[in-house]
């Protein structure tokens, strides 16, 4: 009886996978991009639970929820492959996440190896489409291809902010007067697009974290609901950041903190390559710290003894947010995250002060 009703929640999850991969595809096509995105996340967290309540010989069956949903998503783009593939890097995504569950292996661990799945479909993806449009992938005509259509948003931007009347509102507030329009604006884009190129590789580290943490997010909401009977106990799979990368995430920080304040008694050219390399690792490292410190801050609410702590910390926090222009978010989010990095520095502490009691022992 319960390997029937484990049957029934497996093909139910199955369903549930495939109908959130076909609606998230038609609304990728629409142009909406969030929506989509959750649904894709929510549909690998599905299958994540499929796979898991299937036997390993019925697993080859599974297959037919990816293949169906990738065929779906193809005609609904009118027979664009890459959309398939996109839809595929859900699925195996998925199949990665619920294969290092029933190995033991830690949520960080099946994050890290779903980021990589992502990367790989997402690039297959690019290049398809791109081999489709100018019949080559030479690295040289995607660069070309590439800088064409940056410098294309680039005067596309500066014509928005031209209809914006920026520079007018600018000048009646600060004196501008030594710029004219034209040299102004085209200032501020290049700088932003700079400073967007610098930062690209950590952003898309992250989005390829935010979409596999998505994952396991929905396998374990989905478990939840279904109150499927799946291998492991997963109510405590928590992401768990090493030792070393808690570490490295005090450190740049805390140099990040350090170069800024130098970049602004000092224009040494060493300081803003050292703040753009740590800025990368600090955009990388600052989310997954910062869940490890939101639930730390938990933790400490519902114990007496520190919550106290828990209060100061979140006034600062919130207290950053609210009261310091322009980069109180960022500060405030990121106070929350060292917080986070510290509480896994000293768990890791614990517990080799533990190990070694027990050795002793």
């Amino acid at each position: 009886m319960i390997l029937k009703a484990e049957k029934q929640k497996s093909i139910y999850s199955g369903a549930v996978a495939f109908l959130l991969s076909v609606a998230a595809s038609a609304l990728t096509v629409v142009g909406l991009m969030i929506v989509p995105a959750l649904l894709s996340c929510a549909s690998a967290g599905f299958f994540v639970l499929t796979l898991m309540m299937s036997p390993t010989s019925g697993r080859k069956l599974c297959i037919i929820i990816p293949v169906a949903s990738a065929i779906c998503a193809v005609v609904i783009s009118s027979f664009s492959i890459p959309h398939g593939i996109l839809t595929l890097a859900w699925f195996a995504a998925g199949y990665v996440i619920a294969r290092a569950a029933e190995r033991g292996t830690g949520k960080t661990g099946a994050v890290i190896r779903a980021d990589a799945v992502f990367a790989l479909f997402f690039a297959a993806a690019f290049l398809v489409s791109f081999f489709i449009s100018y019949k080559t992938v030479a690295p040289s005509a995607i660069a070309e291809t590439v800088g064409s259509v940056v410098e294309s948003v680039k005067a596309e931007t500066i014509k928005t902010l031209e209809e914006m009347n920026v520079y007018e509102l600018l000048s009646s507030v600060i004196d501008i007067s030594a710029y004219s329009k034209e040299t102004f604006l085209n200032s501020i884009v290049e700088e932003a697009f700079f400073f967007g190129e610098i930062i690209s590789p950590a952003v898309i580290i992250t989005l390829l974290n935010l979409f596999s943490y998505g994952v396991t997010a929905f396998f374990l909401l989905a478990r939840r609901i279904t109150r499927a009977e799946t291998v492991g106990e997963y109510e405590k799979w928590r992401l768990m950041p090493t030792f070393f990368t808690s570490w490295l995430a005090v450190s740049s920080m805390m140099v990040y903190i350090l170069m800024t304040l130098l970049s602004r008694i000092s224009n040494s050219a060493t300081v803003e390559v050292i703040s753009y390399v740590v800025l990368n690792l600090v955009i990388i490292l600052v989310p997954p710290m910062f869940i490890c410190g939101v639930r730390g801050l938990a933790g400490k609410f519902r114990s007496p003894r520190f919550r106290g702590s828990a209060i100061l910390i979140t006034v600062i926090a919130v207290g950053a947010v609210v009261f310091l222009p322009i980069y109180g978010f960022f500060y405030g989010v990121m106070f929350v995250a060292l917080q986070g990095a510290w509480d896994m520095i000293l768990f890791y502490k614990l517990q080799k002060i533990r190990n070694r009691e027990d050795n002793d022992a």
